[in-house]
């Protein structure tokens, strides 16, 4: 299996190569979506954009390098009370509103209203781009904004080149504001959900590593950039694991819970229906005696954010059959949920050395469908 691997990331890696850029960082299989963006820049007139995804996915690292060459006004929503927002915002659009009939340092932004006017208004010649990061954030703390922003295009829409981008990890939040009774129904123009790095991408991550060693990384880590970067190419996987899981207080043993409470973002219900996924129980009905309710409306949600993944027979009609079965498709969390998770308690006591050896004994069980997966991604050795 690990030949197989091998053979199929070089072949991978090869075709991949051209995702490094001239300053020698790496930005790995964001171009369509750098160019969805692009075209929704070229636009013409005002738009609002959605780039959402789950924590650590990237977005933060996709909005900056489509901005970089773009007149912008940048602000990262942090939950801080509306005043503080506004004062923030305020300090980021002053440079770009220098010279204009309002100085922002002696008069910042009093509301969200007279903040959108006034951008609206410095848009009208010249395109700008307001950047709301975390934008989940900011709603929370005032969740009048969505309205404000509905308003204000519903007024000056036609009369600006302002372009609103509002990204955000809270994936409930950001599902909601596509909603057919959302404010914003029918105003937002493109909406990007971010997936993880597939095996050939996460590979640009990992250079110093052979191929075989590559995918085995994306397979216990998955695609989060993130998490990624934690993996030590200088050291051996057992050392890696040691470090990264089996410490009290580790990276990756902390994360998966963190993963749990931020990306699901679906309550008791979908950490059960993940639990009960990851014990074995496949089908429907298994899934629903597990958690004594119906899960019909989570695993829907699971899917279509890549937890999950709905599994239909070969010989069956997918648009027929109930014959169907679940299982999780992010790497880490089935790394997590199926090996990590019943070793908590040990690892935390201190006993993670013990646990270390069980790990790798497990792993070759575990790798088996990350390396199915990457052979069926891109055509698979094609």
């Amino acid at each position: 299996m690990r030949e197989v691997a091998d053979m199929y990331c070089r072949r991978q890696l090869a075709s991949a190569t051209s995702n490094v850029d001239t300053l020698g960082m790496v930005f790995v299989n964001r171009e369509r979506e750098l160019e969805a963006l692009e075209r929704w820049w070229s636009g013409r007139g005002s738009g609002i954009a959605l780039v959402w995804g789950r924590r650590r996915i990237g977005k933060t690292a996709l909005v900056q390098q489509f901005a970089a060459d773009k007149r912008v006004v940048y602000h990262t929503g942090a939950g801080r009370p509306p005043a503080a927002e506004l004062a923030l915002l305020s300090a980021a659009a002053a440079p770009v509103l220098a010279g204009g009939a309002r100085d922002l340092n002696s008069r910042p932004f009093g509301s969200w209203d007279d903040a959108l006017e006034s951008l609206a208004e410095a848009a009208r010649a010249e395109p700008l781009l307001l950047v709301l990061d975390e934008f989940p954030e900011l709603a929370e703390v005032s969740p009048e904004l969505e309205g404000v922003i509905r308003a204000t295009w519903d007024r000056v829409g036609g009369r600006t080149k302002l372009r609103i981008l509002l990204s955000g990890s809270a994936l409930r939040t950001m599902e909601a504001v596509q909603e057919q009774r959302a404010p914003l129904h029918g105003r937002v123009e493109l909406a990007l959900l971010l997936e993880p790095f597939a095996p050939h991408e996460a590979a640009l991550l990992l250079p110093g590593l052979p191929a075989a060693e590559q995918a085995a990384v994306w397979g216990i880590v998955g695609g989060v950039p993130l998490y990624l970067d934690w993996w030590d190419e200088r050291a051996p996987l057992r050392t890696n694991l040691e470090r990264l899981v089996c410490t009290p207080g580790a990276p990756l043993l902390t994360a998966g819970e963190l993963s749990l409470a931020a990306d699901v973002d679906a309550g008791d219900l979908g950490r059960q229906v993940l639990y009960a996924i990851a014990a074995g129980r496949t089908k429907h009905n298994e899934i629903a005696d597990a958690v004594r309710a119906d899960p019909t409306r989570v695993l829907g949600r699971l899917t279509r954010i890549g937890l999950i993944e709905r599994m239909t027979p070969v010989t069956e009609d997918p648009r027929r059959t109930r014959r169907r079965i679940y299982r999780i498709a992010d790497n880490f969390l089935a790394f997590w949920l199926g090996v990590v998770d019943r070793y908590r308690a040990e690892i935390d006591r201190g006993l993670g050395p013990s646990i270390l050896p069980v790990l790798l004994r497990d792993l070759d069980d575990h790798l088996g469908r990350p390396w199915e997966q990457a052979m069926r991604s891109r055509g698979g050795l094609r």
